[in-house]
């Protein structure tokens, strides 16, 4: 349902979709559920770069992502994915510089 849902173009149920989604990944992180729901991270992330007036949502999606970088079945499955939204986010000058540097770090 999230995966359809993100796709909706409709920016508040966006917003509401990529919470969500990082919320069943804070909780799901040690289970084995987590293999699942990794797969709504690239569209997630899509959806969050997408959007207008971004910023809180960058960073709350960024800091949750950095949490989950010990997981190793995480961060064997994502690492090329992970690059790039770094690095999308280092580019974008619309962001705080702050925020930008930690994407990149």
């Amino acid at each position: 349902i999230l995966s359809h849902l993100i796709t909706v173009q409709f920016q508040p149920i966006q917003r509401l979709v990529v919470r969500s989604i990082n919320c069943l990944l804070m909780g799901n992180a040690s289970s084995d559920a987590f293999l699942q729901i990794q797969n709504l991270i690239p569209p997630m992330i899509k959806t969050v770069m997408a959007l207008p007036d971004n910023e809180s949502l960058v960073q709350e999606v960024l800091e949750n992502l950095i949490e989950l970088i010990d997981i190793p079945k995480f961060l064997n499955n994502q690492i090329s994915m992970l690059l790039n939204y770094g690095l999308e986010i280092g580019r974008n000058k619309n962001l705080n510089p702050d925020l930008r540097k930690i994407a990149l770090c």
